[in-house]
């Protein structure tokens, strides 16, 4: 029997979301929201790989050739194994973290949004930033994720240098907008991947557990602060942008089998950023809230990203790491 690939997530819940989103246990926390999201992707990357067709174990049979006189029976596909995601999530509002203990047996930890800034001089934001650093030099097989906040801080905690996080000079970024994802990133996204997702022929696209990544992807976003690389080689070596928006030009950053982060939202629906705006907006003129409410209003591609995040937690670790020196990395 095929080993289920067990994922366990260490969630860094960087903030609450609103109270009209809240309200609900199922979406009382951050943590709670991706949890649901992730565990839905991985059952349905799961059904995906195990519907996948196998070669046939049948010889290839010529008419000017001698059929064997005792055909080899056809072998029993190997079955595909389930990916499970588990939990824990930490308040580190409240200083609470996953211990020196836990980190073997977790895969990842996830850093959330926040209606913080990355750069606020809080002591909580610079003991993330901290505990980012310390895990990415002394546990290579932690993979990082980081969403909005969470890439921010990500950024700054792991790269910094010419990798800037501050407040967008173009002002909000709000709603669904479409990301064209970088070649770089399309390219070498998954190419470290678990066997699961590999080396299978596919009933159809849309049903392939390692399908090529679309040229975009639309996402909701809510955010007023944007990282900024000041050179084009900001990024080390084997690190590329996810790719861009025509407001925002680094949408996310990849190091594969090892770190992704993303400008926007894949957990939040219609709902979860419509009673976000309004909290966020509420001093705003009537027009510009309404202007942003409808952008929000719109179908996007969280299904599919939810999936290639899950995709990222089964990636193999990368042999070739980076040494974290104050904030910037150097090749080991």
């Amino acid at each position: 029997m095929t080993p289920p690939i067990a994922i366990h997530i260490a969630i860094l819940n960087a903030d609450l979301p609103v109270p009209a989103v809240r309200s609900s246990p199922h979406t009382a926390t951050y943590g709670a929201i991706f949890h649901t999201l992730l565990s839905s992707a991985a059952s349905r990357l799961s059904q995906k790989s195990a519907t996948q067709k196998t070669p046939s174990q049948h010889p290839t049979q010529h008419p000017t050739q001698t059929p064997p006189l005792s055909p080899s029976p056809a072998l029993p596909p190997a079955p595909a194994p389930t990916i499970t995601i588990t939990s824990t999530s930490f308040n580190i509002l409240a200083n609470a973290y996953p211990s020196s203990l836990s980190l073997p047996t977790t895969s990842a930890l996830l850093i959330t949004g926040s209606a913080a800034s990355a750069y606020d001089d809080a002591a909580w934001i610079r003991r993330l930033e901290r505990f980012l650093r310390s895990v990415y030099a002394e546990w290579p097989r932690v993979k990082v994720f980081g969403s909005c906040f969470g890439h921010q801080v990500v950024c700054r905690a792991l790269l910094g240098g010419d990798v800037v996080v501050e407040r967008d000079p173009k002002g909000w970024e709000i709603g669904v907008q479409e990301i064209s994802l970088a070649p770089e990133f399309r390219e070498g996204f998954g190419k470290t991947a678990r066997p699961l997702l590999d080396d299978h022929d596919c009933t159809a696209p849309s049903a392939n557990a390692n399908a090529p990544l679309p040229p975009t992807l639309r996402l909701q976003f809510i955010h007023a602060d944007h990282v900024r690389l000041r050179t084009p080689r900001a990024l080390p070596p084997g690190w590329v942008v996810v790719g861009s928006t025509p407001h925002c030009a680094v949408q996310g950053v990849y190091q594969p089998g090892r770190v992704l982060t993303l400008q926007g939202h894949f957990e939040f629906d219609r709902f979860v950023n419509r009673e976000t705006l309004r909290v966020f907006g509420e001093g705003w003129g009537r027009e510009v809230l309404e202007e942003g409410l409808a952008a929000v209003d719109q179908d996007d591609d969280a299904r599919v990203v939810a999936e290639m995040v899950v995709r990222f937690l089964v990636e193999g670790v990368v042999g070739e790491g980076h040494e974290v020196v104050g904030g910037l990395l150097t090749p080991l």
